[in-house]
Order: structure tokens, then sequence, then C-alpha cells
């Protein structure tokens, strides 16, 4: 069976797939509580047993002399600042025997031959990463978790070297003082964007309030729609000339029924976005009364067409000795364009 002890201290751990073991729930446990790294057949499990064996790194047992310092430049020193920049460990303070022996037990299952081609394997594999971490520091865990009643192998037991408590305190409290800049830098990135946006906000406040007093003053019926035809705004006086009502701000004003007698309101609207002619001409209400109809194009200050605004002019009073509502039309077409 896998042992989660030796997956723990760096070394590989085998199951035999379901199909050759004679109790597969005795190996599946292992495998799911994450205790097993490969699940082959037995025959596999050999031969995989016999590569492992034959590789150089395996048969290291790291004795004899003093191993040499890491250099700047060599695969190893590139491992390490891996380490460094996933991890904010910086082993490079281990010994040199801890560093040249585990990652040549990190090798060996992977099978690269050397620590070059090793190289691509974290660069790659975050999970290989954690996992030439923890072989790094097993010593220094095994060490607090069973030393108590085994004195006798202190030597053996010590951590080789631990991770600087002061250095890593300072690149912590360095970290911690550069987010602080960072999120100060932008809370007054944030501070300056939201006062800009308060002083807009209330320009366009009063731009608007400034919009409506005037609109409202104007005694006169305007409407004003956009390229789809739908209603934008209109003076209260148009309220009772186009049967409007403050809701509809939002429909289109053809589902409007107008006082007026136009028969094709919407057409001649469209006409004038389309064309960008203005179109004025005569039209009377339901009761008879007259109106200069005049329609222009809606510009926008970028010099854009999006609309049109429809204004009434009462001129009721100089066709006053023209014929009412009901006694026929004057002289010519009254909704003739003019």
């Amino acid at each position: 069976m896998p042992s989660s002890r030796s997956s723990r201290s760096g070394g590989g751990t085998f199951a035999p797939d379901e199909e050759s073991a004679r109790y597969p729930s005795m190996p599946w446990a292992a495998v799911a509580e994450g205790n097993v790294h490969h699940v082959m057949r037995p025959r596999d499990i050999a031969r995989e047993l016999e590569r492992i064996a034959a590789h150089p790194y395996a048969r290291e047992d790291g004795r004899g002399a003093a191993p040499e310092a890491v250099s700047q430049g060599e695969p190893i020193a590139d491992i390490l600042a891996l380490l460094r920049l996933r991890t904010y460990v910086d082993f490079s303070h281990y010994k040199q025997t801890t560093i040249r022996r585990r990652i040549p037990r990190r090798m060996a299952p992977s099978n690269p031959q050397s620590p070059g081609e090793y190289l691509a394997l974290p660069r790659g594999d975050g999970g290989e990463v954690q996992n030439l971490y923890q072989d790094f520091l097993i010593r220094v865990t095994q060490f607090f978790r069973e030393g108590t009643g085994r004195e006798s192998q202190a030597p053996a037991s010590r951590p080789e070297q631990s991770v600087d408590p002061d250095r890593q305190s300072s690149q912590l409290h360095q970290e911690l003082a550069a987010l602080r800049e960072y999120l100060q830098s932008a809370n007054e990135a944030l501070a300056t964007v939201n006062e800009e946006l308060r002083h807009r906000n209330a320009e366009l406040a009063r731009v608007n309030n400034d919009l409506t007093n005037l609109l409202g003053g104007v005694n006169i019926p305007i409407v004003m729609v956009g390229r789809d035809l739908r209603i934008r705004r209109f003076t209260p006086m148009a309220e009772r000339s186009f049967n409007l009502i403050p809701t509809d701000v939002g429909r289109p004003i053809t589902d409007i029924k107008s006082r007026l007698e136009v028969p094709d309101l919407a057409g001649l609207i469209t006409g004038v976005i389309d064309s960008l002619t203005p179109h004025e001409g005569e039209v009377r209400d339901e009761s008879g009364r007259w109106y200069s109809l005049r329609v222009r194009p809606y510009v926008t200050l970028d010099n854009k067409i999006d609309g049109a605004s429809i204004v009434l002019v009462d001129i009721d009073s100089i066709r006053g000795r023209g014929p009412r509502a009901g006694d026929g039309k004057p002289p010519g077409d009254a909704t003739a364009d003019r």
C-alpha cells in the first residue's frame, strides 16, 4: 500500500490499477486521499521503480566532498529564483547539501537528466513548485513534530537551515509598505475621478434645470424626438396640441393620436431627418384653429443629426377671416408646404 508518510517526505507512491488489485478499495482509498502519485499495473510499477533506481541522481547519497556553492547562472540558481518568486521564500541561504540533494530527488520520478532539464517542469507546473518547496521544508517540520524522545538522533533530525526570519520579516514589511503606497495612490486617483464626476453631474443638473425652465417659459408647443421618433421632451403647451402626458416621454410619436389634422406626421418627420431639409406648412387642429407647423432636424454640438424638433406657431388670428372648422377648406390646400 502507498504511504502518505513517503509522500510527505518527498518520495513517490504507487498503487495498482483497479483491474489488477485484488482488493481495489484499499489502493483507491489512498488515491482518494491524494497520497498516490502513480496508478499502474504491477509490472509497470516494477519497470518504473527500476528506472528510478537507475537514475544517476537517485544513486547519490549526499556523502563525500562538500558541495560547491550555487553560483549565479547555474540552473539550480534559476530554480531557487523561481521558488522565491512563487513562494516568497529565499532558499539560497539553505545548506548546499540540502539544495543539491533535494532537487535531484525531485528529478528522479520525472526523469529529466539534469537540473537544466528539470527547470522546465516547475516553470510550467505550479504543483511541482509546491512539491519542491515542501521537499526543502520537510526536515524542518519533521524536527519539530518528531524531535521529542529522539534527542540521540538530533544531529540527523535538526533542520539543515531554516529561512532567515529577519530577512523574511523585512521582505514582508517592504511588500506591505509598497502595497499601502499603491492603495494610497489608487485612493487619491479615485477621489480625483469622483470629484470630477461630481462637478460634471452638478453641471449637467444645472443645464437640465436651465433647459426645463426655458421650455416651461416658452408659450409655444414644442416636441423633440429622436431618430427613432421616440419623444424626448416637450413643452407644457404641447400637451394639449399633441395630446401628450408626461409619461409619453420615451414612446414613439406614432403611438400618440394627435389633435392636429396631419395625415402622416411620422412620414413628415422622417423625411426631414433623412433629407436634412426643414419643413413648414399650415395645419388645423380638431377645433379648426390654424397653426404653422415647423419641423427641423435636431443637430448636436458635434454637428450630427439626432432627431427632429416640431414647433407649432398659432396663426389663427391671422387666418381669422378664413373659414372655420366645418366651413370647408380655404382657397388652396391648407396642409400644403409653404
